[in-house]
């Protein structure tokens, strides 16, 4: 996914430019439920039928495996596309481009993605638990099918509620551009200059005509003929040309976007946000899986990732109130502090009791966690009572410390990540014009998997449980760059970029 995200963010971005709004978020949303719906069918039929499928030959479980994987990266490249649409140019519209409107709306839209992150989970892993990983397959793919009808209805019933996103996008932009010239005046320009040239040469043949002999006349006619072989091989040799832009169009939507991109001044803290992305200070499955392995069970990472999402939400209550307290870029700049503050904690946790942490023994397996499982926390609750027992060799098996600290800080960092997020995606909404919305938001989605790229390249080079330390300390290091990267970007850019509304030179 963070591969196709990275080579066809830009593409999808233009595609959403170069498309009506409602075309563009209609066709976006069928995508992603189908695909979502066929990837979990094609699970189910994995889970169901797994052993008929194995007898039919390797080829056959193969095939369902790449499907799957298929099927869940373009639901996910559907899922961008719908995002940007939505959430990066439809909102600005639904907000008459007020930004007191716009930041309360972004941070609501954002607080109900953090409300789905945290029931989601819950319901799908109830069902899973309660009935079989068969029957929650089968309920999220009747999940996308009909929340498919309603999802479309509202769509439907926002677009025709608000004049603005019906506008041609052309129509209602900003000029970000001085002294050029709009599509309709270089037409007209064009063919103002291809009649002049028709009527000069019309003149200079009736000239010729009077002022030569037959004998002119006849090189006139095999000038003619020479003029249009000229013609034909410029026709076939555009044709070429033309064929060949065609092969090599998304290479040219690519760097064109990456140019564009470039061209805005927010391009620092767009920088800096994508930066975050690199670390494992997060519940992602590689900090999950180091959880498990130091004795947390799923009961409760799942309640530590709740806590997170609890956090996230008061982030975004927060967000309003601070950006009319403190300006959008202060904003911005308070919330990536308070994340670097808070993420100091994780790396002080390497160094605690019960942290893993060794590069002298790097084979080393860490704590033993026999009986830990899901049903039960016994072994969990055991541990947390051993902490601080430094005399007991038990406990110090089973020492807490080190984790406990790690979540803490994840936790609470997720409050300043928010807010900042927050603050750098309303930058990019204000500054960026209307028909550029869609390929520089699509650039930003490919820098950020870039980032997220480059940590799974770390963990595979740094897999042992022993080494995660390193993990987190290089994780800390790109998220202090983002720090450093947007006060650069605070101290380049004039506040009053964002006291109105800017246009670019382009």
């Amino acid at each position: 996914m963070g591969v196709s995200t990275l080579l066809l963010g830009p593409i999808i971005g233009d595609w959403v430019d170069n498309m009506p709004r409602l075309r563009a978020a209609q066709e976006a949303l069928v995508l992603q439920n189908v695909m979502i719906a066929l990837c979990a069918g094609f699970v189910f039929n994995l889970l169901e039928f797994g052993p008929e499928i194995e007898e039919w030959g390797q080829w056959a479980s193969i095939a369902h495996y790449v499907l799957i994987i298929v099927l869940g990266t373009a639901a996910f490249l559907a899922h961008i596309a719908n995002t940007i649409t939505v959430e990066r140019d439809w909102v600005v519209e639904i907000c008459d481009r007020d930004e007191d409107r716009l930041a309360s709306m972004t941070a609501t839209m954002r607080a109900i993605d953090l409300t789905a992150m945290i029931v989601a989970p819950i319901a799908t892993g109830q069902i899973m638990t309660a009935a079989s990983s068969k029957i929650g397959a089968l309920f999220i793919a009747g999940w996308n099918v009909l929340s498919f009808f309603v999802e479309y209805v509202l769509l439907l019933k926002v677009y025709y509620s608000v004049p603005a996103l019906q506008k041609d996008k052309d129509a209602s932009t900003e000029s970000s551009a001085e002294n050029s010239f709009s599509p309709k005046q270089n037409s007209e320009l064009v063919e103002s200059m291809g009649q002049s040239r028709t009527l000069m040469t019309a003149s200079a043949r009736t000239k010729s005509v009077k002022s030569h002999s037959k004998a002119a006349t006849e090189n006139l006619e095999f000038g003619d003929k020479q003029t249009s072989s000229k013609l034909q091989q410029g026709q076939e040799n555009n044709s070429c040309w033309n064929s060949l832009q065609r092969m090599f169009s998304g290479v040219t939507i690519i760097v064109e976007g990456w140019k564009t991109y470039a061209r805005y001044p927010v391009m620092l803290s767009g920088l800096s946000l994508a930066l975050l992305y690199m670390t494992v200070l997060g519940f992602d499955n590689v900090t999950i899986g180091y959880a498990k392995m130091q004795c947390l069970t799923e009961f409760h990472v799942g309640l530590m990732m709740g806590g997170a999402g609890l956090v996230g939400t008061l982030g975004t209550f927060a967000y309003p109130v601070m950006r009319r307290c403190l300006g959008l870029p202060w904003t911005g700049m308070v919330a990536l502090t308070l994340q670097s503050v808070t993420l100091s904690i994780c790396v002080v946790s390497v160094w605690l009791p019960g942290s893993p942490f060794d590069l002298e023994h790097p084979d080393s397996t860490g704590m033993s966690c026999e009986g830990n499982s899901s049903s039960s926390s016994r072994n969990v609750t055991r541990a947390i009572s051993a902490l601080g027992d430094e005399g007991n060799s038990a406990g110090m098996e089973t020492n807490m410390t080190s984790i406990s600290v790690l979540m803490a800080g994840i936790i609470a960092a997720r409050f300043g990540l928010w807010i900042a997020d927050l603050a750098i995606t309303q930058m990019f909404l204000e500054t960026v014009i209307e028909s550029e919305r869609g390929v520089v938001n699509g650039v930003q989605q490919s820098l950020n998997q870039f980032l997220d790229l480059i940590k799974f390249v770390l963990v595979i080079i740094l897999p042992k449980i022993t080494q995660f330390g390193l993990l987190v300390i290089l994780s800390y290091g790109f998220v202090f760059s983002g720090w450093v990267l947007y006060l650069v970007y605070l101290v380049r850019v004039p506040r009053s970029i964002f006291v109105k509304k800017t246009e670019i030179d382009v």
